[in-house]
């Protein structure tokens, strides 16, 4: 059984837009996601919450050594919430 027990994507609007910004990307995006979906246990590279800043609350997972997938899991709803795609340094500096 995955860490996360997800039934339901979403995928917000700017995380449409970050996507198309990082197309060349796609690829290790999308792996990503599955990966953030399937991994059996928690993951510091896949599951790490964010306590303080902008994006306090969210979960990020590292896509590559600079891209980071912004994202919000709802326990009771078993829905992921896929926010945003955002670099290391945008990250620090929220």
């Amino acid at each position: 059984m995955p860490y996360l027990d997800v039934k339901s994507i979403v995928y917000s609007d700017t995380y449409k837009r970050a996507l198309q910004q990082y197309i060349s990307l796609e690829k290790n995006i999308r792996a990503t996601e599955g990966k953030i979906i399937a991994w059996p246990v928690f993951s510091k590279k896949l599951h790490e919450p964010i306590i303080a800043g902008k994006y306090a609350g969210q979960l990020h997972a590292r896509v590559t050594e600079n891209i980071r997938i912004m994202y919000t899991y709802d326990r009771k709803t078993k829905t992921i919430y896929f926010m945003d795609i955002v670099t290391k340094n945008d990250l620090e500096k929220s």
